[in-house]
């Protein structure tokens, strides 16, 4: 049998209306279809995806694990952050079980995180940069790659945003435990907080490892909130500092919710072949509550 490739795939969903928003703000290009029917295509993907009213019985929320391959799964976990949606935590494969944060090593098809529509059909990312052997007809690839459009050109006012999606996905990486995706976020910066100062991806996620608490679910059971955000870009010279307060919550089944630190981030960042990256961040914190259950020193 021959066939030129996958074309489409179909999604149940309940609502079409607010599938087709969810979609679009992914970015994922609406293409020309018939009334009855939505078709969308990731960007750079060959297979798009359609929905509608009465295209399947399937029941919505029933497809299950869809693979999105991507070749920067950290950035693209901040890209849909951004976006509003809500993204599960980054777990690796290569051993006898799935174990919490990125590959190690980085290598291709190991390092995933899922995702979910509103209807709860899902998606697993996965980071894949050198192709296994087989896995891409020459052909085709030349093929697509004719045929695909040229990337935008990059928006020069979009430093500010992505500055702010480097603060947040700081905070999002401490809650969740993964201290391997905090060595990547932090691998060109210097950090410096209680005194000590850490450069290198190594030694930042050593650092948090040995400092913070982690409990069964596999998280410090804390939640930082950055307020107060101060961001100043130099878009000419690819360059921005920012300011921000950090409130820290954290809740415990015989501890409840409750803040027990708060503090200032001091940050500076630069842009690097295209993309903003940490150069450094300096933490002070200012009030101190209970943290016994959070930062093993106060055990």
């Amino acid at each position: 049998m021959t066939v030129e490739r996958l074309e489409v795939v179909t999604i149940p969903v309940s609502d079409v209306e607010r599938a087709k928003e969810f979609y679009a703000r992914l970015g994922w290009r609406l293409d020309h279809t018939p009334p009855t029917k939505v078709q969308f295509t990731p960007p750079g993907s060959s297979c798009s995806v359609q929905f509608g009213t009465g295209l399947t019985t399937a029941t919505p929320g029933s497809a299950q694990n869809m693979y999105l391959c991507v070749p920067d799964i950290v950035a693209t976990r901040g890209q849909l952050t951004g976006l509003g949606v809500e993204v599960g935590n980054y777990f690796h494969t290569g051993g006898a079980t799935p174990q919490p944060g990125l590959h190690p090593e980085r290598e291709s098809y190991r390092s995933h995180f899922p995702f979910r529509d509103p209807d709860g059909n899902s998606w697993l990312v996965q980071e894949v940069t050198t192709r296994l052997p087989g896995r891409v007809d020459r052909a085709a690839a030349a093929l697509e790659a004719q045929t695909m459009p040229a990337p935008a050109p990059a928006d020069p006012t979009s430093g500010h945003r992505d500055v702010e999606n480097l603060i947040a996905r700081y905070a999002e990486l401490v809650d969740d435990g993964d201290f391997a995706g905090l060595g990547i976020l932090l691998a060109e910066a210097t950090f410096a907080g209680s005194g000590t100062v850490v450069r290198g991806r190594d030694a930042i996620e050593k650092m948090f490892r040995d400092m913070l608490i982690i409990y069964s679910d596999g998280t410090p059971r804390t939640q930082h909130v950055t307020t107060n955000l101060a961001i100043e870009v130099d878009e000419g010279a690819g360059t921005a500092v920012a300011r921000s307060y950090v409130t820290v919550l954290q809740a415990l089944p015989e501890q409840p919710l409750q803040p027990i630190a708060g503090g200032r981030y001091h940050d500076r960042f630069e842009r690097r072949d295209g993309h903003w990256i940490f150069v450094e961040r300096r933490v002070r914190i200012n009030l101190v509550g209970d943290v016994s259950r959070h930062l093993r020193q106060a055990t």
